[in-house]
């Protein structure tokens, strides 16, 4: 079959502002997407005064068609898939001098024009109102900043306690994100705090990963299911900026459905990441270790499982163009073969995009490793170019796509994956960005039974096009 997608769709948005905002960019080169609307305010705006409160409007709003083609996946459609997702997050953000705000923020989600079947491949309802951020947070009067509301960097050298629907990152998404590029994000109800010590500064969180029972923590008898959770401990040490030490330790509880064959899983996974940049030089290194027990229908199993992240880049700005080089790789332990213990690792809640733009692949099962080269051609335009190679750690250790949704209902299973990527984002207006990107993905194929591989013709890839337009009111 011939490529089904030659150009992306286009998705115009016409929209005024009146404030400004700065897009960040991701340490691993990728388009940061992980700005909530409550950040910006961290970077100045003056709001509106009412008596001894101060008012910050907030609004984001994305509009993003894609058009997906996904035969090429064992598993997949041979039709292609196409639609364009909104979302719209509006709130308001109320300050009481330096060391008191709330933050209430809706959001809307949706796929206009209907929901084409395979176009949203996440765990959280296409189709959603409901809040998003809904906090109140204080902090010590020291540098009068307070922290972006979805980061927990070293420039607040204050305690702070933040109470209600949040937003969470852990080792920089890998094992706990935001996961914002999804159609509606993730936030999660939490209590979450940090308090100085010298130079660390420890923190903890606790927080519902998914919706208890009608009548609180106990077993729903209608829906038959529990609230999962996710506990954290944090210690943050930043000697200088080259060298970053964030240690973390989580423990994670999911409950399986009464009457289910899966069962109850409680992880706990520690690790630390070390992480750095200096003069247009950035790199991480993230280690964790996961252990604990996983209940298969009327057999409880022991965890023992690893996972390893590296990154490194480097923006020249002596060559034409400013171009930024970087590689990166992955090796995350699968189940063996054969073995009572469960060897998978489990990346909690990981953030998307983070192996290639089609969502192919985790953090678990996987020896993977990238290359990317990003040039800007003007102030306010950005080129990136990837190629990302990806394979199981185990034969069959288990398959996952981006979003943990296992590959148990297919017959053929990837063997090894070649992907390339190309975005290109432009900001014509500081309020406003405009990406459009193209991915592309070939490789082997393992049939399930059989153990058998074949590789499917580079005539007939899985293929992903893409145009978005954001604007952040802060």
């Amino acid at each position: 079959m011939r490529l089904r997608i030659a150009l992306p769709f286009a998705v115009l948005a016409l929209i005024t502002a009146s404030s400004a905002f700065a897009g960040d960019e991701h340490p691993e080169g990728r388009d940061r997407d992980e700005r909530s609307v409550t950040d910006g305010n961290s970077k100045g705006g003056k709001g509106f005064a009412y008596g001894e409160f101060r008012l910050f409007p907030l609004a984001d709003l994305r509009l993003r068609g894609e058009l997906r083609y996904v035969a090429g996946e064992p598993g997949g459609s041979t039709t292609p898939v196409g639609g364009v997702l909104a979302r719209t997050r509006v709130g308001v953000e109320v300050r009481r001098g330096d060391t008191v705000r709330a933050v209430l923020s809706v959001q809307d989600a949706r796929v206009l024009g209907g929901a084409p079947s395979g176009l949203m491949s996440t765990p959280t309802s296409p189709y959603a109102t409901a809040p998003f951020e809904a906090f109140i947070e204080v902090k010590e009067r020291r540098t009068g900043a307070f922290l972006p509301a979805a980061t927990a960097e070293y420039e607040t050298d204050g305690a702070f306690l933040r109470v209600g629907r949040q937003r969470l990152v852990v080792a920089n998404g890998l094992l706990v994100g935001a996961n914002d590029w999804s159609p509606t994000g993730r936030s999660l109800d939490a209590v979450r705090g940090e308090i100085p010590w010298g130079r660390l500064r420890f923190g903890a969180f606790a927080a519902l990963t998914s919706a208890p029972g009608t009548f609180g923590l106990g077993v729903d008898a209608a829906s038959g299911t529990r609230a999962s959770n996710l506990e954290g401990v944090t210690v943050r040490w930043a000697p200088t900026e080259l060298f970053r030490v964030e240690a973390f330790g989580l423990l994670s509880k999911t409950y399986a459905r009464v009457g289910s064959s899966g069962g109850d899983a409680q992880l706990v996974t520690a690790g630390a990441r070390l992480h750095g940049e200096k003069s247009g030089f950035q790199w991480q290194l993230m280690g964790a270790y996961q252990g604990g027990t996983r209940t298969y229908t009327a057999s409880e199993a022991d965890v023992g499982a690893y996972a390893f992240y590296a990154s490194a880049q480097k923006r020249v700005s002596e060559l034409r163009l400013n171009p930024t080089f970087r590689v990166g790789g992955a090796w995350a332990s699968g189940n063996r073969a054969g073995s009572y213990r469960v060897g998978a690792f489990d990346p909690v809640l990981p953030d998307v995009q983070t192996f290639g733009l089609l969502d192919a692949a985790a953090l678990t099962n996987l020896v993977a490793a990238h290359g990317a080269v990003t040039v800007e051609p003007g102030v306010p335009t950005r080129l990136s170019l990837r190629y990302q190679f990806a394979a199981p750690e185990r034969k069959y250790g288990g398959e996952t796509d981006a979003y943990l949704t296992p590959a148990t209902t297919v017959s053929r299973v990837f063997a090894s994956r070649h992907e390339v990527d190309l975005t290109f984002a432009y900001t014509p207006v500081r309020d406003l960005e405009l990406v459009a990107g193209y991915g592309i993905l070939a490789g082997v194929a393992r049939d399930r039974a059989s153990g058998a591989t074949s590789g499917f013709s580079m005539k007939d890839p899985a293929q992903l096009a893409f145009l978005s337009a954001r604007f952040l009111l802060h």
